[in-house]
């Protein structure tokens, strides 16, 4: 869909790297730090307009905090088994944002959560991959997530907690939410994604295999076994290539970015509009238009305008995050996924006001306000 634009990987990634070769320089300093080992992880979760994942932190004592993260660019600098050290002594504080929401009610019903902690402003911190950690301690936490199969379902209870991988042969998107075929050794279960605050990749497709950590069985009814989400559901993508109806080979960010390949078309999530820019010049002379004119007092040439503009945004397909410029109307109309009648009125404001630019990091939903 957007062959040949230039990808970069995000700034806050490639700093998480280099606060991670500082620490292996100076892994001596961490002996009076607090150290936690991460053993869970949710996916980008949604309430109204804010979007933030969670994080589960084991201590050194055995003790468990759940910490509410809202910077999605680091989302991909927390894996689980990984350690974070914390440089201070008091580095988190009480959430009480999510309380009282249904997100609060399923970490209560399927996790024993009873508090959410989020980390100080001031609070400074390195993350260090499982293995320097346990090189570092001689020894390491047993976080091992093991996965179900589908075939195994029957056997384990209702209401209980697993992690599941299968290949995705069909998803179906409703007012509910989102619901997922998926199939291993010939069988086959369902898995529903609440449409209330799980969003879902636009990378999961069928022909693909994923794996779901923090999904519950249940059983219907009617004696069918069938798999809903958690507030800590989180999408793994495996592997799996699939191709687009008509089009090419849908490929994926990380295959983009490592160099394995450097073309291709993929689905992705916006995670945040960048800047957005967008202007008519007239045909003719190629200056700017304004209150529906061209702005060169000696262009006598009929008014014929055309549109053009750019747009930085991230991007995320669960394998990675990267930037994406995009500079055909086309593509950015389909980034901003406004409807017809949106875009009618964004193209006579246009005429209008001359220009139109949104940067700093205004999220996609302020776009039109």
């Amino acid at each position: 869909m957007f062959d040949e634009k230039p990808i970069v990987i995000s700034k806050s990634i490639i700093q998480v790297q280099k606060n991670l070769k500082e620490t292996e320089k100076n892994e001596d300093i961490f002996g009076c730090d607090t150290n936690y080992r991460i053993i869970n992880k949710s996916s980008i979760l949604q309430l109204k307009i804010q979007q933030f994942f969670l994080i589960e932190l084991l201590s050194s004592d055995n003790e468990k905090y759940l910490v509410k993260i809202d910077d999605l660019n680091h989302f991909f600098g927390w894996k689980v088994k990984d350690s974070v050290a914390f440089h201070e002594d008091d580095h988190f504080q009480i959430c009480t944002e999510i309380y009282n929401t249904e997100l609060f009610l399923d970490l209560q019903e399927n996790f024993g959560i009873s508090q959410i902690f989020e980390i100080k402003e001031k609070a400074s911190y390195s993350i260090l991959p499982c293995e320097m950690e346990d090189k570092r301690t001689g020894m390491g936490i047993d976080v091992a997530e093991f996965d179900t199969k589908i075939s195994s379902l029957s056997s384990t209870l209702n209401g209980e907690v697993v992690n599941i991988r299968g290949v995705v042969s069909e998803v179906i998107n409703d007012d509910n939410g989102t619901r997922i075929v998926l199939n291993e050794d010939l069988q086959s279960t369902k898995l529903y994604l609440r449409a209330c605050y799980n969003c879902p990749p636009k990378g999961i497709v069928p022909k693909t295999i994923w794996r779901f950590c923090n999904v519950v069985k249940q059983t219907s009814r009617k004696n069918n076994i069938y798999l809903s989400s958690t507030a800590l559901t989180r999408f793994e993508f495996i592997s799996g290539k699939t191709e687009l109806p008509s089009k090419g080979e849908l490929v994926f960010i990380q295959d983009l970015l490592n160099g394995t390949l450097k073309i291709g078309e993929i689905v992705f999530s916006v995670s945040e509009i960048l800047k957005l820019s967008l202007e008519y010049l007239c045909v003719s002379c190629g200056s700017s238009v304004y209150n529906g004119y061209c702005t060169y007092v000696g262009c006598k040439a009929p008014p014929k305008f055309e549109m053009i503009g750019s747009l930085q945004a991230c991007i995320s397909d669960y394998t990675n995050v990267a930037f994406l410029v995009a500079k055909d109307i086309d593509c950015i109309f389909t980034i901003l996924n406004i409807s017809s009648k949106e875009k009618l009125e964004i193209e006579e404001d246009l005429k209008r006001i001359e220009d139109f630019t949104i940067q700093n990091g205004t999220k996609i939903h302020k776009i039109l306000q």
